[in-house]
């Protein structure tokens, strides 16, 4: 928690003197996209978050009576099985979000200048960190603490090293420069769960090939949902007059893409690989 707090710390430094000195920011709108970054969008990653986190704590125990069988097949699937229901929930959400950025923010928060630009791609960082949580958790379970401390500390030297430079990169490519804050927390979070993902295979053999799998099987029905909600928009528009309205819109394209998802998922087999004969047996019941 501490070197979580460390990556907000850099942010309040470094954000508002580089927008302005960097991208020519006013210091009131350099101080608002600093605000959108460590408050107001942050409470949209904590959504994915909270997926995550639900997962990961229930499946502590499971894997803490593994580990202490020393049962390393069924640590291994549970590790995989854990990752790959991450990525199933998690994935979708995140790219729906980033998709309905402009008629999310509005509901909440009003128009504004920045903002859908801001969580349209601040959310991936709640992606990011929600895989590194569960990573981290998983190596603090199998009690390796000099791999935590590693990440970690990983982590918080790339989001140092890359902040400002980014900021410059990405305004001289013409981009908004606040897309460098949020590219340095998203390098650093992937780079920390990179790290834990090597240690777990190194260390403790655990194979990613069932999960490799799954996340293309769940990327392609996240981009076949993206194409279907674009087309969507030809027919219902995607920012209402009202936040009423909006949240109208919210609930059309969350319904026609979870459907969407869904449906390729089942068909794919990619559920039934995820969850298990359990999920098999449940479904023949219901029916």
């Amino acid at each position: 928690d501490i070197f979580k707090s460390l990556y907000n710390y850099v942010g309040m430094v470094t954000v508002v003197k580089g927008l302005v000195d960097i991208a020519k920011f006013s210091v009131v709108d350099a101080e608002t996209i600093m605000s959108m970054l460590s408050t107001w969008g942050s409470k949209f990653n904590m959504i994915i978050l909270s997926v995550s986190t639900g997962i990961i704590v229930s499946l502590i125990p499971y894997l803490t009576s593994s580990f202490v069988k020393k049962d390393m097949v069924d640590v291994n699937d549970k590790i995989n099985q854990a990752l790959s229901i991450l990525l199933f929930l998690m994935l979708p959400m995140t790219i729906g979000l980033s998709f309905l950025a402009e008629p999310v923010w509005t509901l909440f928060y009003g128009d504004s200048i920045y903002g859908p630009s801001v969580l349209s791609y601040f959310i991936f960082v709640g992606l990011a960190m929600g895989l590194f949580t569960s990573a981290i958790t998983i190596i603090q379970v199998l009690k390796d603490y000099k791999t935590v401390f590693v990440s970690l500390i990983i982590g918080v030297m790339i989001k140092i090293i890359l902040n400002n430079s980014l900021m410059g990169t990405f305004y001289n490519l013409g981009l908004p420069a606040y897309y460098g804050v949020i590219t340095s927390s998203l390098v650093a979070y992937i780079v920390s769960f990179i790290v834990c993902l090597i240690v777990l295979h190194g260390k403790y053999k655990v194979n990613y090939e069932n999960t490799v799998k799954n996340f293309m099987d769940i990327l392609c029905g996240c981009m076949l949902m993206v194409v279907v909600l674009f087309l969507v928009k030809f027919i219902i528009p995607l920012v209402g007059a009202s936040r009423i309205s909006n949240l109208f819109i919210i609930l059309v394209y969350a319904v026609i893409g979870a459907f969407i998802y869904i449906v390729f998922m089942i068909k794919m087999g990619t559920i039934n690989n995820i969850f298990g004969d359990k999920l098999n047996k449940l479904l023949k019941n219901k029916r």
